[in-house]
């Protein structure tokens, strides 16, 4: 006879299962992955078109800080703790601690790989940790592609570091002018994953995935 000790042991360690079920599934990233469910928005609308207020829908200006960062980490937070709930049912404004329990701390020294931890890397970071308002959205726009001009970026970056003079090791490097264009490239450099490798049809050999971590911090060469 097993006790009930025992049971609530068993069940603390089950792993819930992710269901597919593939006569709704919308493959990729649509609008309800970051909105909800957009039935009922769509019927009210339809028979309203005057008003202009969005009416049963998801928006990220009424979320807290934590649940947009949650939206964003339920694809971006590796997610390897135990899982409550299947990551199909989370819905933007859900916790995501009510669907994965954590077995690392965001905060102890782990290090996390490039690619998919976006979000634990970001969270290790000063930048981050003294802010009361950085989330995923201050340096990425969701409805455009990721940019490639690391000036935009470093826009972001001056708006908090004005007045940051650089060591005259740094300087060496790089012209001062060109450093307030470029934070990205010392402070956000790009690493090797240790979970992905590609390997070409005419080769051999294995070639490393190459990713920007967002870990943001100060890099020795």
């Amino acid at each position: 006879m097993v006790n009930q000790n025992s049971q609530e042991r068993n069940m603390m360690s089950m792993d819930v299962e992710d269901i597919i079920r593939k006569e709704t599934i919308v493959y990729g990233i649509d609008c309800e992955r970051c909105h909800g469910p957009a039935k009922k928005h769509v019927e009210f609308h339809l028979k309203n078109p005057n008003i202009k207020v969005a009416n049963s829908i998801t928006s990220f200006k009424n979320l807290n800080r934590q649940q947009r960062l949650d939206a964003c980490a339920l694809c971006h937070a590796g997610n390897d703790g135990m899982k409550m709930k299947s990551r199909f049912d989370f819905k933007p404004g859900n916790n995501l601690s009510d669907f994965y329990r954590d077995t690392r701390s965001i905060t102890d020294t782990a290090k996390f790989d490039v690619h998919g931890n976006q979000f634990r890397l970001m969270a290790q970071s000063k930048c981050f940790i003294n802010s009361e308002k950085m989330d995923c959205i201050t340096c990425h726009n969701p409805h455009e592609n990721a940019s490639k001009n690391m000036a935009s970026y470093s826009k972001i970056c001056m708006s908090c570091h004005q007045g940051l003079k650089h060591n005259e090791t740094t300087l060496k490097t790089m012209p001062e002018k060109l450093l307030a264009s470029n934070c990205v490239e010392c402070h956000m450099p790009k690493k090797a994953s240790g979970a992905i490798k590609f390997q070409l049809s005419d080769s051999k050999q294995l070639s490393e995935y190459i990713l920007r971590t967002h870990k943001i911090g100060i890099y020795t060469k």
